[in-house]
């Protein structure tokens, strides 16, 4: 039976165990304090009613004390008499010292039976519905004789009973608001879950990652909401550099076969140039248009190699590299777009920088992506061209925590990034440009990809004045200093 019950229980929803769980204990704990109210109030009308029965029994006795004395009978009774004033008492005897009747009172309609024919030794004796009190009668230190006055108890168990249903319209009412008060809980502790539960089945029925928990409170469920949602971010953020990592290796396909179509003839080309080159004079119109197309050629040429290489990017591992040369290769695909927008680029990365053990092509990445949004900053502020539409890219050595690192700042003067975001904005799909124009993945995958190298990318932004992105990335000499 019990392991049944244990079974059930498990497979109950979330939402009626809570429910189940308080209304089971608080109604347990109701009928504790109503059990025990109503024994307490018990005993205190018991006393009570004790005391009350004990001092009428008193006064009696002492009032008979001088007809015993005299052996008068009739004023005896006349004493008992006087119990008729008390509806409660149903009758008194007297007793000589004897231990014989010597008067009685019985109140009208009252049994006989409840007339004990010898004293009653018990100081209390309960009878049905009736309580007899017994004392002994002293004259001089002298017992003269005995009482026993016999009282019903129809005005404890009235009063008795009274009590007992106020209490339990009392806990009716209490155990209602306690119901309440676990329907109103179950909503705050449970729906949090039972709607985490149902996402997760959305979840997996439709691989749809973009979903998101509602937190409605700061507690533990609420930081489990936020890991959830955190674990979310997590997942559509692998997901997409997978789709991504899938695009580029379909790119990186593409772009080997172009490759070959597209080196030839341009091998071919600059080869035909040189010949016209060397044929013609130094200073004449061939010999400069031959040049400039050896110069167009070779450009062409790095471009696709460049290309082709960031679209191998994860068949590359880490390796010692030069800062200015993943610098170089990432300008080598954008300066002439920078060049294009009237933004001046100036950068200082001295190629006696410390390496750094890195992955090239991921590091190129980052770079690009930061190029690609300043870019967008300054063309943002500046539509057309300006003395301040400056874009600075400069590297140098640091130390932190006692190790060396080296930082490669992108500053640009555009628009800048707002206070009220800036923490924002390395959050995954969150973005300040116009619907379309970005996905908001950027500088989150190129925080990921700087932390998963040892390093981290640090922000200083300034609105409508400037954006400073630092990479910040381990020196290949990491020994303390």
């Amino acid at each position: 039976m019990i392991k049944s019950i244990r079974r059930l229980f498990r497979r109950l929803s979330i939402r009626y165990k809570v429910p189940l769980v308080i209304m089971s204990l608080a109604t347990a704990t109701l009928l504790i304090i109503f059990i025990a109210m109503v024994v307490n109030e018990w005993f205190v009308m018991k006393e009570n009613i004790e005391g009350n029965i004990e001092a009428q029994t008193r006064i009696i006795g002492a009032n008979s004390a001088a007809a015993l004395v005299f052996d008068d009978t009739k004023a005896a009774a006349e004493t008992l008499s006087s119990l008729s004033a008390s509806p409660h008492i149903a009758s008194a005897i007297l007793y000589d010292k004897k231990g014989k009747p010597f008067a009685r009172y019985l109140r009208n309609n009252a049994e006989k039976s409840l007339l004990p024919y010898e004293p009653v030794k018990e100081r209390y004796y309960y009878k049905g519905n009736h309580l007899i009190a017994s004392q002994d009668i002293s004259f001089d230190n002298k017992s003269i004789g005995s009482i026993s006055v016999t009282t019903d108890l129809d005005d404890f168990y009235s009063s008795l009973k009274r009590y007992i249903a106020y209490i339990t319209v009392i806990m009716i009412f209490a155990l209602a608001g306690v119901i309440l008060l676990s329907f109103l809980l179950q909503r705050l502790i449970t729906r949090p879950i039972v709607q985490l539960n149902n996402l997760m089945s959305l979840i997996s029925r439709e691989k749809n990652y973009s979903h998101r928990a509602v937190k409605y409170t700061d507690d533990e469920i609420g930081a489990l909401v936020d890991g959830f949602n955190n674990m979310l971010s997590i997942i559509q953020i692998h997901q997409t550099e997978m789709i991504k990592s899938g695009q580029l290796a379909s790119i990186g396909e593409l772009a080997a076969g172009i490759a070959h179509e597209i080196n030839n003839p341009i091998n071919g080309i600059i080869n035909y140039a040189q010949i016209i080159a060397n044929k013609s004079e130094n200073a004449s119109r061939e010999n400069d248009i031959a040049n400039r197309i050896i110069k167009e050629g070779n450009r062409i040429a790095s471009i696709v190699s460049s290309l082709l290489s960031f679209s191998h990017q994860d068949k590359e591992e880490k390796a010692v590299v030069p800062v200015h040369e993943i610098l170089s290769d990432s300008l080598e695909l954008t300066e002439r777009q920078l060049l294009k927008d009237n933004i001046i680029l100036k950068t200082d990365v001295s190629p006696q920088l410390t390496e750094v053990i890195a992955n090239s092509q991921q590091v190129q990445q980052v770079f690009m992506n930061l190029i690609s949004n300043a870019r967008y900053a300054l063309n943002s502020k500046y539509t057309e061209k300006h003395t301040d539409k400056i874009f600075e890219i400069y590297g140098e050595e640091v130390i932190i925590d006692n190790y060396p690192y080296i930082k490669v700042t992108f500053h640009d003067r555009g628009i800048g990034i707002p206070a009220d975001i800036k923490d924002k904005i390395i959050e995954p799909f969150f973005t300040t440009k116009p619907r379309g124009e970005g996905t908001g993945l950027g500088l989150s995958i190129s925080h990921g990809i700087i932390s998963d190298h040892g390093g981290k990318i640090t922000i200083e932004s300034r609105e409508v004045e400037f954006t400073k992105v630092a990479v910040v990335l381990p020196a290949k000499k990491r020994t303390k200093t």
